[in-house]
């Protein structure tokens, strides 16, 4: 496996959230959308040369609302297919990180790709004797070792 392959599935971790984001940003606009109403003054008519008067009419912005529920069906729909893409990365990675014999490394791995931690979080984790430098170093080599 790849380097990028592990970051890509960080990536796509992180496109999920953003996707989740969106998407409730969107409902909460649609919902304010609804709550609001647009208000315009109209005549009446005319009988002869005198006005019938004046209307005022009220509405929602229909036209905006439509948009809204559009881009929200939209990111669902997004958000349905980085769900599967991110199904299948996840059994892909967690089986090659299974396939790590060395514990250390599987451990580091885990932590980086897996629980997305920093590379400091990953040597605070992996506890005395490790820095950032040295796990990520660690990784690298490994990476390098199986191309």
């Amino acid at each position: 496996m790849e380097k990028n392959i592990l970051e890509q599935y960080a990536s796509l971790l992180r496109e999920r959230e953003d996707l989740k984001r969106r998407i409730s940003e969107t409902e909460e606009k649609i919902l304010q959308l609804c709550d609001e109403t647009v208000a315009d003054s109209v005549t009446l008519g005319k009988h002869g040369k005198k006005s019938l008067g004046r209307k005022v009419i009220h509405g929602a912005p229909y036209p905006e609302i439509n948009r809204q529920r559009w881009a929200l069906q939209r990111y669902k729909t997004q958000l349905e297919a980085a769900e599967a893409r991110i199904g299948e990365m996840i059994t892909e990675v967690q089986r090659y990180i299974d396939e790590i014999e060395d514990s250390r490394i599987r451990r580091i791995f885990r932590y980086r790709y897996v629980d997305q931690l920093t590379w400091l979080q990953v040597a605070l984790r992996m506890g005395k004797h490790h820095t950032a430098e040295s796990c990520r170093n660690a990784a690298e080599r490994y990476l390098g070792k199986r191309k």
